[in-house]
């Protein structure tokens, strides 16, 4: 009789043990969807924090950059762009700008120090110029519009807004 009272001992302490497992494993699964959820909502809410600043951020940056393009000192970056320029390929040269820049042609003239064609662009849209040399067929993009893009990318890249797992 001793053994058969040992065994049902046995058999209810393997029991107990199966069911403790059972509950624990169950309540580990259910933690680990709590923290899936948590951990989910959290990069939501950091995703559109994230946007919010960097938006804010270039609103900030594109209104400075109009401010510059309506300066006294719009004119003198024009001329540094495209003397910087010149020496790039020779040939025939087309300076693309914004319909309203066009009053700065004798100056761009003037800083390549040849003949040059010009012809409105609609895609530039805070100023700069953009050089094509016809005979090479490469287009040299100095737009503020391309530098802002460029400063838009490093931002995200640099600024530690970024998401990393």
């Amino acid at each position: 009789m001793r053994c058969f009272e040992e065994l049902s001992l046995k058999e209810i302490k393997k029991k107990y043990e199966n069911q403790i497992s059972y509950e624990l494993e169950k309540q580990r699964l259910d933690a680990n969807q709590k923290a899936t959820v948590l951990e989910a909502d959290h990069k939501a809410a950091l995703a559109a924090l994230r946007h919010k600043v960097t938006d804010e951020v270039f609103a900030t940056a594109a209104e400075e950059i109009r401010k510059f393009a309506a300066s006294e000192n719009y004119g003198a970056f024009l001329e540094k762009s495209a003397a910087s320029a010149k020496d790039l390929y020779q040939g025939n040269v087309v300076i693309y700008l914004r319909a309203c820049d066009s009053v700065y042609q004798e100056t761009l003239t003037n800083a390549f120090g040849k003949d040059i064609a010009f012809e409105t662009d609609d895609t530039i849209h805070f100023g700069g110029i953009k050089v094509c040399f016809t005979d090479a067929a490469v287009m040299a993009d100095d737009t503020l519009d391309a530098r802002f893009e460029a400063q838009k990318k490093a931002f995200i890249q640099n600024s530690g807004l970024g998401f990393k797992e």
